[in-house]
């Protein structure tokens, strides 16, 4: 049948390994390319720059007490979250693994997916770790009779 082919799966980009037992596909985003990752980070470093200015500003207003300065209170709050914001997604882009897979296993009839965190919200290690180093891959792990899903293809001509 058409499903019994031996031919190379060269036009498939997410298939990363295939035997007998299971097969592993990628979800890499095809869209975060090296230049694209630089300038991202760059974007995101001079915006917690130019918050954290902004912040300092703001709070040197308040604490000498300058006319009009209580004005700018809701502005350290915003700053703040944008400074969070970022950072996030500044760590994410420099410290996250390239790919997490989902490993399909056919002997086992198991589906793992793998998955990283950066950040442990509701938990002492949220202050208790660096938040400049690679965190640890969590493996998740389910059973094929319980996922459901719909799967697409693009058809492409050899």
């Amino acid at each position: 049948g058409i499903y019994t082919t031996q031919l190379h799966l060269s036009n498939n980009k997410k298939l990363r390994y295939a035997n007998d037992d299971y097969c592993e596909f990628s979800r890499r985003l095809t869209g975060m390319n090296p230049f694209l990752r630089i300038v991202m980070i760059i974007i995101a470093f001079l915006i917690i720059l130019l918050s954290i200015f902004g912040f300092y500003m703001v709070t040197r207003d308040i604490v000498v007490g300058e006319e009009y300065s209580l004005m700018f209170l809701p502005f350290n709050f915003v700053a703040i979250l944008i400074i969070q914001l970022f950072l996030q997604m500044f760590l994410n882009i420099c410290f996250a693994p390239e790919d997490c897979p989902i490993r399909l296993n056919r002997k086992t009839g198991k589906v793992y997916i793998y998955d990283h965190f950066l950040l442990y919200f509701g938990a002492w290690s949220t202050f208790i770790r660096s938040p400049f180093r690679a965190k640890e891959i969590t493996v998740k792990e389910f059973n094929w009779a319980d996922i459901q899903g719909c799967m697409t293809s693009v058809s492409v001509p050899l």
